[in-house]
This record gives structure tokens, sequence and C-alpha cells, in this order.
């Protein structure tokens, strides 16, 4: 196997104040077609190689969490494993620190209840034989996501319930870096849910990490009524509903003409309750009469705020035509002692 390094001048990313260069290696062999390599001799020269391609090599967490540091491999051989911790101590594979926390398996490294103290560089080495690969990978650890003392904070977003919020977090480095999201409960996403608090972006790459606050408030619906205007015959019964939205849910009360509170139903199906506020918010006059005609008030009210509409409810006397008379039928109730 002939193994070749190479290194090219970027010229479209290079400017006054950086360049960039492009760092390649190249692995070849040739075989002879007269001879054949045998299980022995590549048995006897195996190679390792850690794949980077679909591998993050900058994470953050948040202290008191776990996370695993991965260390993916292609190899022909039979690898091994062995960690270099950021305070230089090594770990093979596979064991853990005293204390348990940290501990190599396989080729990840698994680092429960992590701590301040954890952040840094650690260094995933594999061996297979006589050769050798090497991955850094850079891990930052945030106590939360509060921003630190004296630390500039981003503009507070503030969000209405059921809509959605962005928050910006632009980072530039070399390597591009990784971008992560501390949410106020202390879980570690790439996505953002629409929920209050205070939110930390953290970039790290294998450079190092650097991060920013915002804080997001999240508004509630003052409530929206949705109501009708109803014409009623005397002697029937009048149903005008009205339906409240908004969050919290709404807490729906019925003024009538003279402005006072009409009570809940309760069920009972008596006369008093003629005229009463139903289960779901819907205002029954039963048995209308002329006198019931008159403005009621539907008010919906949450932690939000409070709306209120009037509602014109008129009853109407029903006319009987005989023969071009006019005939007023009226019915009463019939008590028997």
């Amino acid at each position: 196997m002939q193994p070749a390094i190479s290194i090219q001048l970027n010229r479209a990313q290079s400017n006054g104040h950086k360049v960039q260069l492009i760092y390649s290696t190249r692995v070849s062999a040739h075989l002879d077609p007269t001879s054949q390599l045998s299980s022995s001799s590549a048995a006897s020269h195996p190679w390792v190689m850690i794949s980077t391609n679909h591998t993050t090599t900058a994470l953050a967490t948040v202290a008191g969490s776990k996370v695993q540091l991965p260390c993916p491999i292609l190899t022909s051989g039979n690898p091994k494993a062995q960690w270099i911790l950021p305070d230089g101590s090594e770990l093979l594979s596979p064991s853990s620190t005293l204390d348990g926390r940290l501990r190599a398996s396989g080729f990840v490294l698994l680092l429960q209840n992590v701590q301040l103290s954890d952040a840094g560089i650690y260094y995933c080495v594999a061996r297979a034989g006589r050769d050798i690969d090497v991955l850094p990978l850079h891990l930052a650890v945030e106590e939360s996501s509060v921003p630190h003392l004296g630390e500039q904070v981003g503009p507070p977003v503030t969000g209405t319930v059921g809509e959605p919020v962005s928050l910006p977090c632009r980072m530039s480095g070399s390597p591009e870096p990784y971008l992560s999201w501390i949410l106020p409960n202390g879980n570690v996403v790439l996505t953002l849910p629409s929920d209050r608090g205070v939110y930390r972006c953290v970039a790290s790459n294998s450079a190092g990490a650097a991060s920013t606050s915002v804080r997001v408030h999240v508004s509630s619906l003052p409530p929206v009524i949705h109501y009708h205007v109803m014409k009623v015959r005397q002697g029937a019964t009048a149903r005008i509903p009205c339906r409240a939205t908004g969050n919290p849910t709404p807490t729906v009360t019925w003024f009538n003409p003279a402005n006072r509170v009409i009570p809940q139903s309760l069920g009972s199906g008596y006369y008093f309750e003629r005229v009463v506020v139903v289960s779901n918010g819907t205002l029954e006059v039963r048995v209308a009469q002329k006198v019931d005609t008159g403005n009621y008030t539907c008010q919906a009210s949450n932690s939000a705020g409070e709306r209120s509409r009037v509602v014109r409810l008129e009853v109407e006397t029903p006319t009987y035509g005989l023969h071009g008379r006019e005939v007023i039928v009226i019915c009463s109730h019939l008590i028997i002692f």
C-alpha cells in the first residue's frame, strides 16, 4: 500500500485575512497479477481508520446529564481503543474511571453525571497492529441555559401560544462549528419547542466553544367570542350559544338585561330554572315571555383579559288567523288540589 498526502490552496475561500488549505490523503495498492496476496500477509499488516464522514467531533451538553462520544472505525484487523482524557490520563477499552462516571466500551466513551470540569478535548486512539489513527472530540459543558454573569444576552423574544418562534443564532468559525440548543429544562436539542424560558445556543468545534442566551416570553391568547342574535316566539325556548376560545380556557358568564349574573343550570327542570346557563356556556330562556326581551351580555375571561358581547333577544307574540280575525291564545297552568 502506498500512502500519499497533498495540500492545496483553496483560492475561492482564501482572502487577505485568511488562507484556507485543502488537506487530503490517499491510500492505494498495486496488485501483481501474477501473484496473490495471501491471507496471512494481509493479517500481518492490518490497517485501521476512524470514519469522520457522519461523526460529530464537537458536542455540547449540560452539567448533570450524560453524553456519548462516538469513535466509529474501519479496519482489516483486530482493533483496540484507547481514550486520552482532557487531564492527560488514559482509559483503555473496556474499562472505567475510579468513580465510574466515565466508561469506555468498544469505541464509545460514555460520560455520566457530566461536570463542568469534564469540558475539553478527548482523543480516541484506534490501533490495529502497527497502524494507528487518532480522532479529537471537543466537549463543551454548560451549567444551564441561564447566561453567565456579565455575558452579553440577545434581545428577548415574545411569542404567542400555538405560533412558531424563531431564535437566531449566528456563529462562524473554522472548522465550521456545530450548533446545539440548551433548553430551560436542561435538555440539549437541535430543534426548538415554543416554551417560555431562557434558551442557550452553544457553538463548538475542535478549537473551542462559544455561547449566547436569549429569553423567550410566551403570551396567552385573550378570549375570542363567537355569538348569535336570536328571535323566538313566545312560549318557545331560546338557546343562545356563546363559544369562547383562548388560552388558558376562558370562563363564560352571562348577564341579564338588569346586569345580574344568570346562574348555571342545576338540571332540575323546575320553573325557577327558566333562564339559566347550561354546561357548554349556552344561555337558555325556557318558555320565553315578552318580559324576557332585552340585551343579554356574554362575558369570557381568562388571565390574558376578557371580552364581552351583547346579544339582543326579541320575544315575538304568536298570532293565529281565523276568518280574517286575530285570535290570541293564552296558555295557563291548571293546578288541582
